[in-house]
């Protein structure tokens, strides 16, 4: 992601503290491609929040760049919950509105943060 910002974050339930640097709004731009259909430019916003609870609100967006850069139709959306557990790993939950339901499970070292699949449900 290109650009973030992020504030203090008053309120953080200890056991995020070594996710704090993720809070905040980013977003970018890529190209996606997939076997199946040609690549296009897109755009992708991501949000990390807090509520005080020892989890992170996760919620990412992602459309089309039109040839002159503009905003074109929405593509994918995905919403979870960043979960830190004791001695650095992460679980991950992500939703999508077609109806998939992903767990990822991982490390965190700093500011780096390395995760595998655990389990896709359809």
């Amino acid at each position: 992601m290109d650009t973030a910002t992020n504030e203090p974050a008053p309120g953080v339930h200890p056991a995020i503290e070594p996710l704090a640097f993720l809070l905040g709004r980013w977003e970018g731009a890529g190209v996606v491609g997939y076997p199946t259909i040609g690549s296009a430019n897109f755009g992708q916003e991501i949000s990390f929040g807090h509520n005080g609870k020892p989890f992170l609100i996760y919620s990412s967006r992602t459309w089309l760049l039109e040839p002159d850069g503009t905003i074109g139709r929405p593509l994918a959306m995905e919403v979870g919950f960043w979960r830190p557990q004791p001695d650095r790993v992460l679980e991950v939950l992500l939703t999508h509105p077609t109806g998939i339901t992903e767990i990822y499970v991982g490390e965190i070292s700093g500011t780096k943060i390395e995760m595998a699949t655990a389990s896709v449900a359809i």
